[in-house]
């Protein structure tokens, strides 16, 4: 049962992501970034670099963790992995307004 809500927060996560429906944060640290909605929050942090691990924090509205998840190629979760480098991608691309600057320099090159 886990398995399949997991699988339905991420897929909701990137499509809502992907149709600007949440508005995603940088944090004080450069690879987390965050999501707050009135009565939780969503945490999307990436560790690591040649094998990243991606961690995905769900937080009540007083802000303790209520889950904390691990995702890395081999773990117990990697059947998830490529959805979630795939959203992390996404969430970062996002934030970072990276299309944007792409544009940017395209245009002065």
């Amino acid at each position: 049962m886990i398995d399949e809500q997991l699988e339905q927060l991420i897929s909701d996560l990137y499509r809502l992501t992907q149709s600007d429906k949440l508005d995603w944060q940088e944090s004080a640290n450069e690879t987390t970034f965050l999501v707050s909605q009135p009565t939780f929050s969503v945490i999307l942090d990436k560790r690591g670099t040649t094998e990243p691990f991606y961690y995905l924090y769900l937080v009540d509205d007083s802000g303790r963790i209520g889950e904390a998840i691990v995702f890395d190629e081999l773990g117990d979760r990697s059947l998830f992995y490529n959805e979630v480098a795939e959203l992390y991608q996404l969430v970062r691309r996002k934030v970072l307004r990276t299309d944007s600057l792409i544009a940017n320099v395209l245009e002065t090159v």
